[in-house]
């Protein structure tokens, strides 16, 4: 009976977080890490081969911000 009530105990403990991670956090966590992604790359590239290209193709896509 004690390891039933303690496994019961596990996984409503469980459950509800790996349910916040994957639905809330982790699309959280996704793009912050790729807008942080980009500003490094940015960052190591420069303003003219970086950030001058990105715009460039950025207009040329015809991407919405």
């Amino acid at each position: 009976m004690k390891d039933l009530i303690l496994k019961i105990f596990a996984y409503t403990c469980y459950l509800p977080f790996q349910f916040m991670f994957s639905y809330v956090v982790g699309p959280i966590l996704g793009a912050i890490l790729l807008v942080g992604g980009l500003g490094v790359l940015m960052l190591i590239l420069g303003y003219e081969d970086g950030v001058k290209v990105f715009r460039q193709e950025w207009r040329e896509s015809a991407a919405l911000i």
